[in-house]
């Protein structure tokens, strides 16, 4: 039989055929598609405590014969690794490398490994994985200080986590013995054989005197040798990276208005900071670098304004010899001045001559409109650096210059509500947001890269919230709303336990940053509008790699944070500022301490150790608990103060469940202790039911004929809770009309 065969037939393997002439074959075609694949991705490995890692790249290749679109690159561990958005499409038949990775800072040791997924046409996919190791440091090193004694082994080389092992003995010529080592020249925590070294360090020897003459172990070393003497203080343990300071007295000559002068010689300068630079030597530190500290003498007069006289070659000498830090520290009245070497730098540059710093005492009454309102009849300060005939440095450029005024709280006023305020030649109020009034010491701290008109405001923000009047973190939320870091949910709520969402928290961090966010004018997340409160902040938080999207293009402003995840960011916030957390105190391991993500350990540790984040009741971090708004208005609260002075982390201070503790040389009291005259109990973490008696005053206006002891005995208090309390000693001179702070009955 010889035909066609009809187009379509179907044919069985049975058919034969021969029979036939021939066969029509049907061919349907393929439409070409993409095939995508991933190489993995091993980062370069770094040591623990690296500032960042660099960028590597994803290469995706099609092996297809279409064009493949990519609609995104993510990452299962986003608070781990962040990618950088790359080209969109990849040619049949080519290889991209336009995306790229890198891993999060502050990870602890260890290996980390993610998968990405490549999503491209149609909902298909690609994987790889991504890697990086995380190395530990080397061995820490232990230095021994014999604080005016002699010492066979001066520095020894440790494993980390272990202990520092058989101690040295020092001798020490004279009639002195050794009490032991410690961790600060003067004061500080006794060590033994079996303290765990986490980081380097200095112990340094004690001793007493056993043939009168005073006691050799002070806190700082003296020298004379027909000179003003210099007293030599060390790094403290809880910064070991700071500068050894270098001490000396300066005259200042007092006016019968109370115009205060000093003049500033190379010969004082070089003097502290020759001195200072041996000591830095001697022990190890001379990389931290020198603060020379001028305390002027006036010889117990007191004056109300301050001039002090740089000449140009005192500040060639301070630039050549890259001191960092030059305080100049008057008494009376209580001024305190410090600048970097990035600022007188700056003053060098523009002036190029000798300059005179002045701090004049404003009349307050003077004050008109905004400025009047924000400060009233407190304090206020003219600071200029003059040079030439009439001139002004005015911006310090890089630099920052730290000043400390004193201040006494009013009637009914709240130390958070306590602000410096700079009026600005058209007489604009600026709120300075990391200024910080110090209850204990008097005194208001703030830094600034400008001189300017500088008070003490009081900023009367509605923080009335009905929602807070009995909640722990009462004063931190009137704390952070002052200084505009956070607004109330309503006009008289607060919200204090609703989670803390990833756009508030870093517009809270961009506002006390006092971040430029003017540049940023358009979001790069696609749930970010442009026209939201917190895209500005989102873009200036995330170019600073202070906190991440969440892959596919989002950033996610909405999503709740963690605690684990707010130590990080918080960890971040502090690299990108240029903070170097201290450490205030010893490291606590939580009782949850294995549920801490890997990522986050030692961001958690850093916080905790500085004494921003603390932990609950039970010794408990909570690491995968969410933030709530209370708990961050406390944390920045504590780092506001830390970053003006660690002292703060000292003493009394609430956990995040509310309760007190209280830190001595950065452990937390334990068991049955008096403390100011009270007795409390702590639990095994350090936790009291109690609320510090000191911690509750009022206020007491001096009679006529009161002193220390009649008060004292009139309210039934110690004598040495009124000294704490008004930063005073109970010899000082108090006249009626003073307020004083007592403690409530």
């Amino acid at each position: 039989m010889v035909g066609d065969v009809a187009p379509g037939t179907v044919w069985d393997n049975s058919t034969a055929l021969s029979t036939y002439k021939y066969v029509q074959l049907v061919v349907v075609p393929v439409a070409p598609t993409p095939n995508l694949s991933v190489a993995d991705v091993t980062l370069d490995a770094v040591t623990v405590g690296y500032d960042r890692t660099t960028y590597k790249s994803i290469v995706i290749t099609n092996s297809g014969d279409a064009q493949a679109t990519i609609t995104n690159v993510t990452t299962d561990h986003p608070f781990v690794f962040s990618i950088h958005r790359g080209q969109d499409f990849v040619a049949a038949g080519s290889s991209i490398n336009s995306w790229d990775i890198r891993a999060a800072t502050g990870l602890a040791v260890g290996t980390y490994t993610t998968t990405i997924t490549v999503t491209y046409d149609g909902g298909r996919t690609a994987t790889a994985t991504v890697s990086i190791t995380v190395n530990a440091v080397g061995n820490y090193t232990v230095t021994f200080n014999p604080n005016g004694g002699t010492v066979s082994e001066t520095s020894r080389s440790v494993a980390p986590g272990t202990a520092v092992g058989a101690l040295p003995t020092p001798t020490r010529s004279g009639s002195y013995s050794f009490d032991g080592w410690y961790t600060a020249a003067s004061g500080g925590t006794q060590i033994s054989a079996s303290t765990t070294v986490s980081a380097n360090v200095t112990y340094y020897a004690h001793w007493s005197n056993t043939g009168g003459g005073g006691s050799g172990s002070g806190g700082g070393s003296s020298s004379n040798d027909n000179s003003s003497p210099v007293i030599v203080t060390p790094p403290a343990p809880d910064k070991p990276n700071s500068p050894t300071q270098g001490e000396i007295k300066v005259s200042g000559t007092v006016d019968s208005k109370g115009n205060v002068t000093v003049n500033i010689s190379d010969k004082t300068v070089t003097d502290a900071f020759e001195k200072a630079l041996a000591d830095a030597k001697k022990n190890g530190n001379e990389q931290n670098g020198i603060t020379v500290i001028l305390r002027v003498d006036t010889s117990s007069k007191t004056g109300s304004n301050v001039t002090v006289n740089l000449p140009k070659t005192v500040q060639d000498t301070i630039i050549a010899k890259k001191i960092v830090n030059t305080i100049v520290v008057v008494d009376n009245p209580d001024i305190r001045i410090g600048m970097n070497l990035a600022t007188v730098q700056e003053i060098n540059k523009q002036a190029k001559s000798d300059v005179n710093i002045t701090a004049t005492r404003g009349d307050s009454s003077k004050l008109t409109g905004d400025a009047k309102k924000a400060i009233g009849s407190r304090s206020v300060f003219d600071l200029k650096v003059n040079y030439g005939n009439g001139k002004e440095v005015s911006s310090f450029g890089t630099g920052s210059v730290s000043v400390t005024i004193p201040y006494t709280l009013g009637a009914n006023e709240k130390a958070g509500n306590v602000q410096a305020v700079y009026v600005d030649a058209k007489g604009k109020v600026h709120w300075l947001t990391n200024s910080v009034y110090d209850s204990v010491a008097q005194v208001l701290r703030f830094s600034t890269d400008h001189f300017s008109t500088y008070g003490i405001g009081y900023k009367q923000t509605n923080t009335a919230f009905t929602d807070i009047a009995a909640h722990w973190a009462k004063e931190d939320i009137e704390f952070v709303v002052s200084r505009g870091l956070f607004s109330g949910t309503s006009n008289t709520t607060f919200s204090p336990n609703t989670a803390m969402t990833r756009g508030m928290f870093v517009t809270a961090l961009g506002r006390l940053a006092n971040a430029d966010v003017n540049g940023y004018t358009k979001s790069s997340f696609t749930d970010v509008k442009n026209d939201a409160y917190y895209m500005n902040y989102i873009e200036w938080a995330s170019n600073n790699n202070i906190i991440n999207g969440v892959g596919n293009g989002k950033f996610a402003p909405d999503q709740s944070i963690t605690r684990e995840q707010m130590a990080v960011i918080m960890s971040n916030y502090a690299k990108t500022i240029g903070y170097t957390l201290p450490k205030v105190h010893i490291e606590n391991i939580f009782t949850d301490n294995a549920k801490i993500s890997t990522y986050a350990k030692e961001d958690v540790k850093q916080m905790q150790m500085a004494g921003v984040i603390s932990g609950k009741n039970g010794n408990l971090f909570d690491p995968q608990g969410t933030a709530t708004r209370a708990e961050v208005s406390a944390v920045l609260r504590r780092f506001v103060e830390l970053v003006i002075s660690s002292s703060t982390a000292q003493g009394w201070s609430m956990n995040d469940s509310g309760k007190w503790m209280y830190f001595k040389d950065g452990k937390p009291l334990t068991g049955k202790q008096d403390i100011d005259g009270a007795t409390y109990t702590f639990d095994q973490y350090g936790v009291t039911a109690d609320v510090p008696k000191n911690l509750r005053y009022t206020t007491y206006t001096v009679q006529k004929g009161d002193s220390f002891w009649s008060i004292s005995r009139k309210l039934g208090c110690p004598m040495s809770e009124l000294e704490r309390l008004n930063n005073k000693s109970r010899f000082s001179l108090i006249i009626p009309g003073d307020v004083l702070r007592v403690p409530e009955k």
